[in-house]
């Protein structure tokens, strides 16, 4: 495993992430200074290939031109940058880097940055895979009912909207934990999406008692005075 793909994985201790950054912005620093065109052209080509529609293919592009232009070094560099959480990273490098390189680190970012980050994102997911989820609890005073309203878009852009009433979601719960189950064992959930999943599991578990509790009391304390005869 190379040293960059154990710096994406945190197994670097702070030594080794050090001298690693020190080496990237070092070679850099050589790179824009023996070619005193490179700040512009390296951002040029960004601009061409980022201004179209972003989509999984778009990281490939991108490290690849970067590839030629740069080196596989650099162009390592550049992309553990815009990975995520840029503004720690670039914090990382600026304790190595010289005024020039941490100037054209910043103006990166700035120009591009957030579609860098948004082309490797779409380049690790699986396309059909849903990124994100919109929830809508409406009550219909009318109807006398609550309506519930999903909508749920996907790495690939495509949307999907599902929309019933309250046991429509219960019964898409139940179909989602039914498939859980189906896996071979526990271990293929990391340790955290298994605990976010547990908690709320038992907000739900809670969610239900307390409403059981109620009714159960309800129907212990019987009809009132007024209403035996």
């Amino acid at each position: 495993m190379s040293r960059w793909l154990k710096l994406v994985a945190n197994e670097l201790n702070e030594e080794e992430t050090r001298r690693l950054l020190t080496e990237a912005t070092t070679k850099l620093h050589d790179f824009l200074e023996s070619h005193p065109e490179a700040e512009y052209r390296i951002l040029e080509i960004l601009d061409r290939r980022l201004s179209e529609s972003i989509d999984g293919g778009t990281w490939e592009t991108f490290t690849h031109l970067m590839t030629t232009y740069l080196g596989q070094d650099l162009t390592h560099f550049i992309s553990w940058l815009a990975l995520e959480d840029q503004e720690h990273r670039l914090a990382m490098a600026e304790q190595v880097a010289s005024p020039d390189v941490l100037s054209f680190l910043k103006l990166l970012l700035a120009y591009h940055g957030p579609e860098l980050e948004e082309a490797y994102v779409l380049w690790q997911q699986n396309p059909d895979d849903w990124r994100t989820m919109v929830r809508h609890v409406h009550y219909d005073q009318i109807a006398q009912r609550y309506n519930v309203k999903l909508e749920i878009e996907k790495y690939n852009g495509q949307k999907v909207v599902l929309e019933g009433p309250p046991d429509s979601l219960l019964g898409l719960a139940h179909a989602l934990l039914v498939t859980v189950r189906m896996l071979e064992s526990p271990e293929h959930f990391s340790d955290k999406a298994a605990q976010v999943f547990f908690e709320e599991l038992e907000l739900n578990r809670s969610f239900f008692a307390e409403e059981t509790e109620e009714t159960k009391e309800s129907e212990d304390d019987g009809p009132g005075p007024q209403e035996l005869h």
